[in-house]
């Protein structure tokens, strides 16, 4: 079989770097997808929006996970968001070997110390649900940041919804 440069082998260059990192987009896609079909396809409305969205950092490729809902004060998830464990679940079995570094981010409302327990419980309480829908646990790590990383303004409620969120980040790819 020819590969992509008329030899025997395909070419795998630096230069080719996006074209598996497009590649690994498009499976993530995929799997946006497959979970609001799955959401469509039940007694349960299909979300709105999407479960996650996707950016290429050093790290690897991240998910992440803007306005997650959790009870007040919180680690516990709302019933309401198993469509997104789910989406997250799906597209996280698409890299089986993978390693997984699930950051937890809070609003900054005040106390600094609490907000950091907060996010460190929030992610792991993430981790969980991975584990539960199949996952191994070896292949997570977790930790917190509290409000310190915010994308948004926490002056507004909106900004402080944005900054509750969950960070996943496949590491090495």
């Amino acid at each position: 079989m020819q590969g992509r440069n008329g030899t025997g082998s395909p070419r795998w260059t630096a230069g080719n770097t996006w074209m598996r990192q497009d590649r690994m987009q498009y499976r993530y896609r995929m799997a946006f997808r497959k979970a609001t079909e799955r959401s469509a396809g039940s007694d349960l409305p299909a979300p709105a929006e999407k479960p996650f969205t996707i950016e290429e950092t050093p790290q690897g490729v991240r998910l992440s996970v803007r306005d997650i809902r959790f009870l007040a004060d919180s680690e516990k998830i709302l019933p309401e968001e198993t469509w997104r464990l789910d989406a997250i679940a799906d597209a996280l079995r698409l890299v089986p070997e993978g390693q997984f570094l699930v950051e937890g981010h809070t609003a900054a409302v005040g106390k600094t110390a609490g907000e950091k327990e907060l996010s460190v419980k929030r992610a792991k309480t993430v981790v969980d649900e991975m584990v539960k829908r199949g996952l191994l646990p070896e292949q997570f790590m977790y930790t917190g940041h509290g409000g310190t990383r915010p994308v948004a303004d926490n002056g507004t409620p909106g900004g402080r919804a944005v900054n509750r969120r969950v960070e996943i980040t496949i590491l090495g790819r």
